[in-house]
C-alpha cells in the first residue's frame, strides 16, 4: 500500500537548529496594537487576514514561498533513469494531472483544485521541459547522491542538472516572477518508482526516492535564476493503484510550496506528541484528502472571515460555496492569521470535498459525509528568531504584525510560526502546542487523536450542539485557558445546520 504523505522540511530544520531548548522563550503578544472596527451587529469582516504572508515569513529565512493568489507559471522538470525510461504516455498524463481544467476522469488536476479552492484567486500553470535524461541507473543515482545522512541531497544535484540542460536552449527570467534571482518554484519529476512501493536492492535511508518539498538555498542570480524552492516525486505519484490519473500527492506538495505545513505528526519526532494527530486525517495537509480548511485558506488570504465581537449570530455558508467562516479570537489577538484563536466553518461533502467523502481514498479513513461545523483551535502565532553566528540564539513571540528580518556576519533575525503539528523535535513553540487541532464535537471529555484516532461525521457540531472552551478543555493544552494564557469567555451554539447554511449564536459567559 503506498502512503501518500510528505515530509516539510522546515526553514529552522534547514538551519540547523536542533530543538527548542536553545531558546530563551519571551511571550510579547500582549503588546498587540490592532484595534478591530466599531460595529453594532456583535460581528464585523476582516479584510485583511495576512498582513504578511507565509512568503513572507519564508523570505525572511531567505527560503521562499509561491505566491498564493494571481496567476502565474512554475516549471515542471522531468528526470528520466536509464532503467526506468519514462512510459510513452507519460508527458501526456503528467501534463493532465498538471493542467487540465477540467481535472482528470477520477479527480481534480492540481491546477483545477487550486483554481476552486482559492475561489479563482490563484491560477497556476505548469511547462513541462524536455525529459532530462541523467545516465544513471536508478541504484546509481541513490549511490552518488542518496546515502549521505547527516547531509541529504534531497535530489538537488540532479535537480540542478535538469536546469542546467534546461538553460542551453531556454531563458528562465520569466519563472522569476518576484524578479529575486529565485525561480518561484520548480516541480521535479523523476522516473523511477519511489522506493516505498518498490523493492530496490539498497535501503533508502534518507527517503531520496520519496515526496517532498525542500529548499536548494543556491546563490539568486538575477540574469540567469537559479532554483531555491522545489517539490520532488516519482511519477507514480501521480497514478492511483489503479492506474487513474490522480493529483493528490501534489496537491499536498504544493500547498507546502505555498508555505503551509503538515498537519500530521513526524514520525522523526521524539516528542512525546509525536502520535498526535491533531486534525484526525481528514485535511488536504493532514492525510492528503479533502480541500484546505479554513484556516489553511485564511492563512494563504482566500477568505475574509467573520470576526466575532461581542454577543451575536452569525450565518455561516458552507466554505465549499464561498470564502466563509467565523473568527472567535483571543483578546489580545493581532487582527490576522497569524495568532490564536478559534476558526469555525460549515463542512459540506460537496464541491472539492465530494470524492473523498464518497470513494475512500487508499490508506486514508473515508470524508465527513454529512454537513456539519468543523472547529478548529488555530495557534500560529509567529516568533522572531535571532541566531548567532555561533548557532545560539533566542526567540521571542512577535508583537502585532510587522516583520523586521535582517542577516549580518554575526546575527539572523527572521520569522517562523511557533507551532506545529509535525516537527515537534525542532518546534520553536512548546511541544505541546500545535498549530491547528481540531475539536471533537462527540467527545468533550477525551481527545481520541492523542490515541491516533480518525475523524468522522461525529466530529462536526450539528444542531443542537454547544461548544465552550470550559466544556471542551481536554483540546486545550493549558486546559481552562489558550495557548496564551487567555480565557475564553464564550459559549456557542448550533441553532440550525443543513447544507446550505448554518447559525451559531455566540454568548458570553
Amino acid at each position: 500500500m503506498k502512503k501518500h504523505l510528505a515530509f516539510l522540511f522546515l526553514p529552522f530544520l534547514v538551519l540547523g537548529l536542533a530543538s527548542c531548548n536553545i531558546y530563551d522563550l519571551v511571550d510579547r503578544t500582549s503588546g498587540n496594537s490592532f484595534v478591530p472596527p466599531l460595529t453594532s451587529d456583535g460581528h464585523y469582516v476582516l479584510e485583511n487576514p495576512t498582513p504578511f504572508t507565509y512568503r513572507d515569513l519564508q523570505l525572511s529565512a531567505e527560503m521562499d514561498a509561491l505566491p498564493s493568489t494571481g496567476e502565474y507559471t512554475v516549471l515542471v522538470l522531468p528526470i528520466e533513469m536509464s532503467d526506468f525510461p519514462f512510459a510513452s504516455s507519460a508527458m501526456t498524463d503528467l501534463d493532465t494531472v498538471l493542467n487540465s481544467p477540467d481535472g482528470t476522469s477520477y479527480w481534480e488536476s492540481l491546477s483545477s483544485f487550486y483554481y476552486k479552492s482559492s475561489y479563482g484567486q490563484l491560477k497556476v500553470d505548469f511547462e513541462i521541459a524536455p525529459i532530462y535524461q541523467c545516465g544513471m541507473t536508478a541504484s546509481q543515482a541513490y549511490s552518488k547522491y542518496g546515502t549521505n545522512i547527516q547531509y541529504p541531497d534531497n535530489g538537488i544535484t540532479l535537480i540542478d542538472a535538469a536546469l542546467k540542460n534546461y538553460k542551453k536552449d531556454h531563458q528562465t527570467t520569466g519563472f522569476d516572477r518576484a524578479h529575486n534571482g529565485w525561480i518561484d518554484g520548480i516541480v521535479a519529476v523523476y522516473s523511477c518508482p519511489d522506493s516505498q512501493s518498490y523493492d530496490y536492492p539498497f535501503n533508502d535511508l534518507t527517503n531520496f526516492y520519496w515526496a517532498y518539498t525542500y529548499w536548494a538555498q543556491q546563490d539568486p542570480n538575477p540574469i540567469s535564476p537559479s532554483f531555491n524552492l522545489y517539490f520532488w516525486l516519482s511519477i507514480d505519484f501521480i497514478y492511483t493503484p489503479d492506474g487513474e490519473l490522480d493529483a493528490h500527492t501534489l496537491i499536498h506538495e504544493f500547498g507546502h510550496m505555498l508555505g503551509l505545513d503538515d498537519y500530521y505528526p513526524s514520525s522523526t519526532s521524539k516528542s512525546p506528541y509525536n502520535a498526535f494527530f491533531p486534525v484526525g486525517w481528514l485535511d488536504m495537509m493532514d492525510g492528503n484528502v479533502l480541500d484546505h480548511n479554513a484556516f489553511s485558506k485564511m492563512a494563504l488570504g482566500w477568505i475574509k472571515p467573520t470576526v466575532v465581537a461581542d454577543e451575536c449570530t452569525v450565518e455561516l455558508k458552507p466554505l465549499q460555496d464561498g470564502a466563509n467562516a467565523i473568527v472567535l479570537p483571543s483578546a489580545s489577538w493581532n487582527g490576522s492569521a497569524f495568532d490564536e484563536y478559534l476558526i469555525f466553518e460549515l463542512y459540506t461533502p460537496t464541491g472539492l470535498n465530494e470524492l473523498d467523502s464518497t470513494v475512500q481514498y487508499t490508506g486514508r479513513p473515508i470524508g465527513f459525509q454529512h454537513p456539519g461545523v468543523k472547529i478548529l483551535h488555530v495557534d500560529a502565532r509567529v516568533m522572531e528568531i535571532t541566531l548567532t553566528s555561533s548557532g545560539k540564539g533566542s526567540g521571542e513571540y512577535l508583537e502585532g504584525t510587522t516583520l523586521n528580518p535582517s542577516r549580518t556576519s554575526q546575527y539572523l533575525r527572521y520569522y517562523q510560526v511557533g507551532a506545529t503539528n509535525s516537527q515537534k523535535i525542532s518546534s520553536y513553540a512548546e511541544d505541546k502546542y500545535s498549530l491547528v487541532s481540531l475539536i471533537d464535537a462527540s467527545s468533550p471529555s477525551v481527545n481520541p487523536f492523542y490515541r491516533q484516532g480518525n475523524a468522522d461525521d461525529g466530529s462536526l457540531f450539528h444542531a443542537g450542539d454547544t461548544f465552550s472552551l470550559q466544556d471542551y478543555s481536554v483540546y486545550f493544552p493549558e486546559g481552562t485557558t489558550l495557548n496564551n494564557g487567555e480565557e475564553l469567555n464564550y459559549s456557542v451554539s448550533i441553532s440550525y445546520c443543513g447544507y446550505d447554511k448554518a447559525t451559531l449564536t455566540f454568548t458570553k459567559l
